[in-house]
């Protein structure tokens, strides 16, 4: 009887920790939140982003949607994301990672909210080195950066 208990005592207590842990380190869920955006998945990416980053992905997704035909999201998920190792700073870490089409090294930005690590990312984040990811190439069919932000004017993208 002592056996089943202790049994059972283990099965609960792995259980607990199993949830606690929030679904994943910062290296998966970079992992999730990459592969999300640059596949063009921003549903996925959204499971694993801060509540801010997700608004800059419901923005980038309401321009991506409109304007990237099919073609390019098929290429898209053709991209291999290459994560190293994270170098984690308390409640913070970065992940450095590597996309198949550029080779030069980027980085994303985690934190851990409530147990879960989170991609901390902004549009303004964007063009490599030490920020998040720059947008997919979609092969020449659109150019972002020239994107008004969602909640400016119509013309601004022309004063640009």
């Amino acid at each position: 009887m002592k056996k089943v208990l202790l049994s059972v005592a283990a099965v609960m207590m792995l259980a607990m920790t199993l949830v606690s842990c929030g679904g994943g380190g910062p290296k998966a869920n970079a992992e999730k939140f990459l592969n999300g955006f640059y596949h063009m998945d921003y549903a996925a990416a959204k499971e694993v982003a801060t509540d801010d980053t997700k608004k800059q992905l419901e923005s980038y997704e309401s321009i991506m949607g409109s304007m990237v035909q099919q073609s390019a999201k098929d290429e898209a998920k053709k991209l291999k994301i290459d994560i190293k190792e994270p170098k984690v700073n308390g409640e913070a870490a970065t992940v450095e990672y590597t996309v198949s089409n550029d080779p030069s090294p980027k980085e994303l930005k985690m934190v851990k909210v409530n147990g879960k690590w989170l991609a901390q990312w902004s549009k303004m984040d964007m063009g490599g080195g030490a920020g998040a990811p720059t947008e997919p190439n979609t092969g020449g069919a659109i150019d972002t950066t020239m994107a008004p932000p969602a909640d400016a004017p119509a013309d601004t993208a022309a004063k640009k």
